[in-house]
């Protein structure tokens, strides 16, 4: 994602900057249902098209995302800060929106690591531990 972003921000501008097109957006990437694709991408692009929006605000550059439905109202949100040249309430936002992430992320983890002990000692926690679990494996499907 980052790659993409800086590709397109460093072609050529074809038209001359005085009649500067109306809309700053150079790309527009749809990234979503792919494990590959996590909040902190997501927050390098908005953290990217901020900072080009701050060095560059009269060139396209900016990269619109599409994105994981949990992270899009944030993403749409930080995009019209920058579009409307509010770069330090974009700034805030982003910041904000890590640190919920990061502290989400330390929850989720605190959780799988209670769970994972239980399981290793072969307890069911819906019979209040005195079951063990089955074999085999929970698999995810890709539609």
């Amino acid at each position: 994602m980052a790659e993409a972003a800086n590709v397109v921000r460093q072609r050529p501008v074809h038209w001359p900057i005085t009649s500067r097109p109306a809309s700053h957006v150079a790309l527009r990437m749809v990234v979503f249902d792919c494990s590959n694709i996590t909040w902190t991408g997501v927050r390098e692009i908005l953290s990217r098209n901020t900072k080009y929006m701050r060095e560059n605000p009269s060139k396209p550059g900016l990269v619109l995302l599409k994105c994981f439905y949990e992270y899009q109202k944030t993403v749409d949100e930080h995009t019209k800060l920058v579009l409307r040249g509010d770069i330090n309430k974009a700034g805030l936002l982003e910041e904000k929106w890590a640190q919920f992430m990061m502290a989400s992320e330390e929850a989720s983890a605190s959780g799988r690591r209670g769970r994972r002990a239980r399981n290793l000692n072969g307890l069911d926690d819906d019979a209040g531990g005195s079951r063990r679990r089955g074999g085999g494996s929970r698999l995810c499907s890709i539609m």
